[in-house]
């Protein structure tokens, strides 16, 4: 979900801003990933999530954190996962709706339901490296 633009890695900007279908896709994906945001509060939803985006074997997720370093996770079988603000976002297919925050310091915070509250929220989008991670289990409608 982390835009990309024309600007490479190696060099300044050469471009004002993402493009129209850059921006176009980035609310697209946003929607159909089910990622909201409201007052402050991320939420996650499955109203548009394709069943068949989740793996249905184990595979390795490459992403780069708010560091800029490069990362690997490990997926399972039944698990989506995306980056927001640089912050890997793993859905899991559960029987049940909770958000388990991992934080920097390695502790786990376990919230109930779907929204991410203002604080960790606000954590995300500042990108202060405070959270290494969101799993989100959830029920699939």
């Amino acid at each position: 979900m982390d835009p990309y633009s024309h600007t490479p890695g190696y060099s300044g900007v050469q471009q004002p801003g993402m493009t129209g279908q850059t921006k176009e896709d980035m609310l697209a994906r946003a929607g159909e990933l089910g990622v909201r945001v409201n007052n402050g509060k991320v939420q996650f939803t499955s109203a548009l999530l394709d069943e068949n985006e989740f793996l249905n074997a184990p595979k390795v997720f490459h992403y780069y954190d708010v560091e800029n370093k490069e990362q690997n996770l490990m997926l399972s079988e039944n698990m989506l996962a995306f980056t927001m603000c640089q912050v890997p976002v793993i859905y899991i297919k559960s029987d049940m709706n909770k958000i388990i925050v991992t934080l920097r310091d390695g502790s786990e915070k376990v919230l109930e339901g779907r929204v991410l509250p203002e604080p960790y929220s606000t954590q995300v989008f500042e990108r202060n490296n405070k959270i290494i991670k969101i799993h989100v289990l959830m029920k699939l409608l």
